[in-house]
């Protein structure tokens, strides 16, 4: 089935949230699709825990992203929103944030 999809790779200290740390994107399996073509689409990251969105940015339009200030020590939902309403959320769960 076609659709939108995205798969996070994960790079992420400090303060509970924040930190020396990142979520991104990245070609070549990384990146926002939309029927298997890149797009730009709002993804943000939630502390599994406390469910309080720590993170947000528009993937660019060839689909690659990048949150960072992130913590490395938290497990994270990585999700991806098509803002036009045809698909629903691709979700990567329980990720840990790669240090730089």
């Amino acid at each position: 089935m076609a659709g939108f999809a995205f798969n996070a790779r994960l790079d992420g200290g400090g303060a509970y949230w924040n930190g020396p740390g990142y979520v991104a994107g990245e070609a070549p399996d990384g990146l926002v699709t939309v029927n298997s073509a890149p797009a730009s689409r709002y993804v943000y990251v939630i502390d599994r825990v406390s469910r309080v969105v720590i993170g947000a940015t528009w993937s660019a339009p060839n689909g690659t992203y990048r949150i960072d200030n992130l913590n490395p020590a938290n497990v994270v939902d990585v999700i991806a929103r098509d803002h036009a309403g045809t698909y629903n959320d691709a979700i990567v769960s329980r990720v840990y944030p790669a240090p730089y």
